[in-house]
């Protein structure tokens, strides 16, 4: 991931919330304290949400594009240790 191409303020405030709340997620892990970890990671969202809303990922720019997937993935590496969020599914309201 390459910060300096970061076009949008949204960018840089998602990756500087995921790199502090990283730390705590470490440890809260490391003491086998998942709940919390969650926690912290849901704490993201206002953050996640923006970037969604106002970034467009899949920039005209390769460079820009490759490097806001990249910031996308890592994101994705570094949480999805906790759980495997892919078997989540929503139940159907009857």
């Amino acid at each position: 991931m390459q910060p300096e191409l970061f076009r949008e303020a949204e960018e840089r405030k998602l990756r500087s919330g995921a790199e502090q709340v990283s730390a705590s997620v470490e440890q809260h892990k490391r003491a086998g304290r998942y709940r919390e970890a969650l926690l912290d990671i849901a704490g993201l969202r206002p953050q996640v949400d923006a970037f969604f809303d106002r970034v467009m990922v899949m920039a005209e720019e390769e460079a820009v594009r490759r490097n806001r997937l990249t910031l996308l993935s890592e994101l994705l590496g570094e949480f999805s240790t906790i759980a495997d969020f892919s078997e989540l599914v929503q139940a159907e309201k009857t």
